[in-house]
């Protein structure tokens, strides 16, 4: 198992170091094969992993062929995030024939020349659903696809410059190698896609002058993307070699390879306006078009140019579509807001930068602001900086008042970079000789909660503090690098906001895979097979202490396809929505769309739900994942089997035991047992797995909400998992087991504060013997000045036999009594789960129950 940092997560360069000691063939075979639905032990869903070329250039067609992926039998048609990008599978007439024939995973792709530059999303579709998205790029330059044999520098292939090179490293240990000619003087900008775009190509770029000299070399420059930038220094031709960075290789190892004199973007400053303003930008960067030359220089010695752009950022909440537009939005980002940007130039269009929506007045970082003159500032207020050199430390002071409380966040390493922010807050004070005593408040790094697990980590290396002024007085804030005596560097911008506390959240869905998904994340897709069901996954950014109810639901659905929502309670960060589709639902494929709603303060509350997913598989450690652009759901072939349960929603007070009655529809000729265990529970809430019998249509599912069961609204729902035999074949022969799950329709439950507390003390574990007798004391605690009259009684799940008891009246404002249990010569042996002791009473006019769960052993 390779090491991992404090968040369990695995950094890419560590990835690749260890991989370089295990063998890439080793975890190549052991990533691939996970793609297998047989291996991964569920019915099928097609997966799309990999495309050529996976982009092209408006106003163009082109061939694309599907080159990777699972489940890909009979894909017909392709699916693309613009409507401007259109595909018809390819037709050839065979031999002998006389009309065309589909071929497979082949397509004829025309892109509209009005489709902006940007990254879109291709999906496949056939028999077996809708894929996952993957990646696809519209330029505005030359496109053209790697010839092989182009493996040693004497074979490079010739690229005219200002072109994009779609290429693959296949097989392992492939080096693609180009050719180009220009003059001395030239500011050469390279740069390869690979990993932004969804490739597991850790992309390495290597240039040679005309006399065979290395010149530059590059690798993990943006994220794990290279990049070279170089002013060559003689005429000639030049060569450029790219491969794998520890000689992986596959059809999953592509890249997208830009080459020319083309802008590039380093950062723009300020990183973040005000939703719907328009403002003058620094755009700091390379070969920008008018762009003035700068005395700033990168980490890699390259001198950066200055270009003022004017830019208009949306005013309502951003679109998801504005979000994931252009760059490849990570887990730890899925909750900003923001617009993208891309330079214009002659030769082509930069790399996209996404501007943020800041959320108070930002505020420009003024040097030299160490910490004898820290820059001061008024909260509420957004402050820009650069960490832009070695050993660098921003520091700004602040006035608050006793009890006045802000909140103090950092955003930088969530933007992408290579930084580790640290922030600390001082209290200063000076006596009558004006001499400073400090008094450290806090030292904060690391922060946020990792709410989607190994299959969307959300916990970033940026600190959040909410800061609680202890006293009035004056305050100082730091600003630091954790490795800034090894690094520094102008592009390492950040954003410091100081913001009065504002509730709010944002939400993405995520399709995970259905079995054993949390520890061994995969890419998914939603698939709704008719009669079944289909699960997404929802998580919930919350900010500044938003801890209300957040209501979910689906709009877009198709024909024939229900969901009732989900209800994200106080305290969670997550709940699951099932979408059903009946047995007659029309085949569809297509994109839905979520909404969450809330109460802030007085405010109703509308957020967009944005689209995330698994980009690659791994097992026990954090997968690589991004949002998307939209939300997938296809409905296709008949489920095996179906669970329903007629409850779909209840209230009740704490201390309640809920009974969900189970209904069974197989298909086909399924029979086989059929396992039930409740997710997405609230705390404290208790649920025992149970198993339908083979064969059998009916069962029970009890889950028990206890006395101190958090209040507030949730949804949950029932996970049912059964072998099913299954074959592609079209014949139905050879026909092996696979595990499904399906997922009842939830039930969404209401906890309301209970107005009393009962504990049955039951002796001896709850032993007794058959003809004989038990008393139960049972003591009653009344709570929210609740008085009045309580019945208490037993109540025996249905199996066990000959065990009664009478119920006993306790008078208002009593709170003793006694339950007397009597087993008859022929009670059930056994130690019996699910008896409770029943409290019944009026409640505003309601009558109410409350459940205590007691042991039970019935003995001859």
């Amino acid at each position: 198992m390779p090491p991992r940092d404090g968040h369990g997560r695995l950094h890419p360069r560590v990835a690749m170091l260890w991989l370089d000691r295990v063998g890439p063939a080793c975890l190549f075979a052991a990533l691939i094969g996970v793609w297998s639905s047989t291996a991964l032990a569920q019915l099928p869903a097609t997966r799309l992993s990999a495309v050529a070329p996976a982009g092209g250039k408006q106003g163009s067609e082109f061939e694309l062929t599907i080159i990777s992926g699972a489940d890909l039998e009979g894909v017909n048609r392709l699916h693309f995030s613009h409507p401007g990008i259109s595909a018809v599978q390819k037709t050839q007439v065979a031999e002998g024939q006389t009309e065309p024939t589909p071929v497979a995973n082949q397509f004829k792709v025309t892109v509209a020349p009005d489709v902006p530059v940007g990254t879109y999303e291709v999906r496949a579709a056939g028999p077996y659903g809708l894929s996952n998205p993957r990646a696809f790029v519209v330029g505005d330059r030359v496109e053209l696809s790697e010839a092989e044999p182009n493996n040693v520098l004497g074979q490079a292939m010739e690229v005219p410059l200002n072109t994009v090179v779609w290429g693959r490293s296949e097989p392992a240990r492939d080096t693609d190698c180009f050719r180009f000619t220009a003059q001395a003087g030239t500011r050469l900008i390279a740069y390869c896609d690979a990993a932004s775009i969804d490739s597991r190509m850790d992309a390495t770029l290597e240039l040679y002058d005309p006399s065979g000299s290395l010149v530059e070399m590059s690798r993990d420059y943006r994220g794990a993307d290279p990049l070279i930038d170089v002013t060559l220094p003689v005429d000639g031709e030049y060569k450029l070699k790219v491969y794998d960075f520890v000689f992986g290789g596959g059809p999953d190892y592509f890249y997208r390879l830009t080459l020319g004199t083309g802008p590039w973007i380093d950062y723009v400053l300020p990183p973040a306006g005000a939703a719907g303003t328009t403002a003058t930008y620094s755009v700091y960067g390379r070969n920008l078009p008018g762009g003035v030359p700068t005395e700033l220089t990168t980490s890699d010695g390259r001198r950066l140019e200055q270009l003022d752009v004017e830019l208009a950022l949306p005013g309502e909440e951003p679109a998801r579509a504005s979000l994931v537009s252009d760059e490849s939005i990570g887990p730890a980002a899925a909750s900003f807001d923001g617009a993208p940007y891309r330079v214009a130039s002659p030769v082509g269009s930069s790399n996209p930068v996404t501007i943020g929506i800041a959320s108070a007045p930002v505020v420009a970082e003024v040097e030299p602001n160490d910490r004898a003159a820290a820059q001061a500032i008024v909260a509420p207020c957004e402050i820009y900086g650069q960490l832009q050199s070695i050993g660098d430390v921003d520091w700004y002071s602040f006035d608050a008042k006793k009890g006045e409380v802000l909140v103090l966040e950092i955003i930088s390493q969530r933007r992408g970079l290579p930084t580790d922010p640290t922030l600390r807050v001082e209290r200063v004070t000076k006596d009558d000789k004006g001499e400073e005593t400090i008094t450290e408040i806090t030292e904060q790094d690391d922060s946020g909660a990792n709410i989607g697990g190994l299959a969307f980590a959300t916990n970033s290396d940026d600190p959040l503090f909410r800061f609680a002024a202890p006293e009035e007085g004056h305050y100082r804030i730091a600003v630091r690098d954790l490795y800034r005596e090894t690094q520094g560097d102008p592009t390492f911008v950040y954003r410091l906001s100081v913001r009065r506390e504002m509730p709010d959240f944002r939400l993405v869905a995520l399709a995970e895979f259905p079995i054993n998904g949390v520890q061994a994340p995969n890419p998914w897709t939603t698939f709704l097979r008719k009669g079944g069901t289909a699960r997404l996954s929802v998580l919930a950014f919350r900010r500044d202490g938003f801890n209300d109810s957040i209501d979910v639901q689906v709009e877009g659905l198709p024909e024939g396809v229900t969901c009732p929502g989900a209800t994200i309670g106080p305290g969670q960060t997550r709940a699951d929505l099932v979408l059903t589709a009946a047995e007659e639902a029309p085949d569809w494929s297509g994109t839905i769309e979520l909404t969450g709603r809330a109460k802030i303060g007085d405010a109703d509350v509308v957020r967009e739900v944005r689209g995330a997913q698994v980009t690659w598989p791994l097992t026990g450690i954090v997968a690589p994942a991004r949002l998307t652009r939209d939300i997938g759901l296809s409905v296709g072939s008949l489920a095996p089997f179906s669970v329903d349960s007629p409850v779909a929603r209840e209230t009740f007070v704490q201390g309640r035991q809920l009974v969900l009655p189970i209904k069974v529809t197989r298909r086909g000729d399924f029979a086989k047992p059929i396992a039930l265990t409740a997710a997405a529970l609230p705390e404290k809430v208790q649920n025992d797995a149970v198993t339908i019998a083979e064969g059998a249509a009916e069962g029970t599912v009890r889950l028990y909400f206890p006395q101190d069961a958090p209040l507030g609204t949730y949804t949950v729902y029932l996970s049912a998992t059964a072998p099913v035999p299954f074959t592609k074949n079209a014949d139905g022969s050879d026909k092996k087991d696979v595990n499904v799950a399906e997922s009842v329709v939830p039930v969404t439950v209401s906890i309301v504060p209970g107005p009393l507390v009962m504990v049955p003390e039951v002796p001896g574990k709850g032993e007794i013997k058959r003809g004989a007798s038990l008393e139960i004391p049972v003591k009653v605690t009344r709570r929210h000045n609740f008085a009045g009259a309580v019945k208490l009684d037993l109540v025996v799940p249905p199996h066990i036999g000959g065990v009664t008891t009478e119920a006993v009246e306790l008078a208002a404002d009593a709170t003793d009594a006694k339950l007397v249990i009597q087993a008859s010569a022929e009670a059930t042996e056994g130690e019996h789960a699910h008896v409770v002791v029943r409290a019944t009473f009026d409640l505003d006019g309601k009558t109410v129950e409350s459940h205590q769960p007691i042991p039970l052993n019935v003995q001859k």
